[in-house]
């Protein structure tokens, strides 16, 4: 569970079921006529997955509702997916357009353009060898298929095809998602460094800066953020007018723990867009940037009023933050009869982000794991009477397990968090009676 989501994430790709073989034998937990039966969802190729049942309200621990939730969830392996074909009637530029157009919203119609126009091998000249390559490997990203993109770029090496500006962003990208951090960092100091634009200098800088987050460099980060700034108003003081460059800063802050330079930074974003501080705007990154720093100072009423989830803002991300914000309410309440209800809480909106991203984001599953770490110890009566504790335990070891199949090495990241802390003063707390 992060406090910020990824920075190039997978955006709920459109997975066509008629194109996928599931994974086999997870765990999944179902009652009927208040019976208990663990049993494995196995769906064969070409058969969707179970829609849940949306429509049972919301129950505290001690009751069913949980069971639909997790029927839902079976866990997708993206690595058996067949490639299509791209329509190479109608010339490269156009299946690169549409290719480049469908990465976030279906990356697999991405990926089936880009195997399409590398099939046709020597005809390709040299720039479109390397576009092509750049569609296939952004599109194995977004699918979060982070072993599959360093082959490809084993494969441009071992034919001698040179990286480009936009092929050495991408494998700079795959190595920090695999968190091979000092394997990333040279690359974004030389794209930063080698900046020929304005442009560049902000699309390179942003990734260097983020790179240095990811590092634990946090001065570092903030010089470079702080620079963009200045670029962009002349005083890096002054606001400038660029979204992600205010953005970039304000959660930089947020990450040292100036949490009143991070508000004041959000809080104009928003009244930049919606003319009033108090009043929620329609850009979902900035909703979210004050969503999160109203957790992070436990500001639960203030996140309340924002109603994320009735925005109808698009991607799992909103669930994600709505699941965290009552998970920390969980483990900061010293009042254990609000534990029940918020775990529940949180508990279904993961479930939520997990099914919008298709299964494949990290940062929800683990989150689906902190939470069912807790169920697992919560006293009878408090917990899911149809469920035995070994097997909220197996559950939790389950998303976890997954979670690091998607986002290898996830445990190399910096985990210094204050709340991560409470967390485990709280499990301490429930599991000595």
């Amino acid at each position: 569970m992060d406090s910020h989501p990824p920075y190039w994430p997978p955006h709920q790709p459109q997975v066509s079921s008629s194109e996928h073989q599931h994974v086999k034998g997870h765990r999944s937990l179902y009652a009927q006529a208040g019976h208990r039966q663990v049993g494995f969802i196995q769906h064969s190729q070409g058969q969707p997955a179970p829609h849940p049942d949306l429509s049972m309200p919301n129950h505290d621990l001690a009751g069913h509702g949980l069971h639909p939730r997790f029927q839902a969830l079976s866990l997708r392996d993206q690595s058996h997916v067949q490639p299509g074909r791209c329509y190479i009637q109608q010339g490269n530029e156009q299946c690169f357009s549409e290719g480049f157009e469908s990465i976030k919203q279906n990356p697999q119609q991405a990926l089936n353009i880009a195997e399409g126009i590398l099939a046709q091998g020597a005809n390709l000249s040299l720039h479109e060898t390397q576009r092509a390559y750049l569609l296939n490997v952004r599109a194995l990203f977004q699918l979060g298929r982070f072993d599959d993109c360093l082959l490809k770029f084993e494969t441009l090496d071992k034919s001698r095809i040179p990286l480009n500006n936009g092929l050495r962003m991408a494998k700079g990208r795959v190595l920090q998602a695999k968190f091979r951090l000092t394997e990333a960092l040279p690359i974004f100091q030389e794209l930063y460094t080698r900046s020929k634009n304005e442009k560049d200098v902000k699309v390179n800088g942003l990734a260097l800066g983020r790179q240095y987050q990811d590092m634990g460099q946090h001065q570092e980060a903030l010089t470079i953020f702080k620079k963009l700034r200045t670029d962009r108003s002349g005083h890096e003081g002054t606001p400038c007018n660029d979204k992600e460059v205010e953005l970039a800063l304000g959660r930089q802050y947020q990450d040292m723990g100036q949490h009143q330079e991070a508000l004041t930074i959000f809080k104009k974003l928003r009244t930049d867009r919606s003319g009033h501080e108090g009043t929620p705007c329609n850009d979902k990154e900035v909703e979210l940037a004050l969503g999160d720093i109203s957790v992070d100072l436990m500001n639960w009423h203030q996140f309340d009023q924002m109603q994320l989830d009735e925005k109808g803002f698009v991607g799992p991300e909103v669930d994600l933050c709505i699941s965290v914000r009552y998970f920390r309410e969980c483990i900061y309440s010293c009042q254990d009869k609000e534990i029940s209800g918020l775990l529940t809480k949180a508990i279904n909106h993961a479930c939520d982000a997990i099914e919008k991203s298709q299964y494949i984001d990290a940062s929800s599953l683990s989150q689906l794991g902190h939470c069912l770490r807790i169920a697992a110890l919560l006293p009878v009566g408090k917990a899911p009477d149809t469920f035995a504790k070994d097997e909220l335990n197996k559950l939790s070891s389950t998303f976890f397990t997954e979670a690091n199949k998607r986002a290898p090495n996830r445990q190399d990241r910096l985990k210094n968090e204050d709340w991560r802390n409470t967390e485990r003063d709280f499990l301490a707390r429930l599991s000595s009676g």
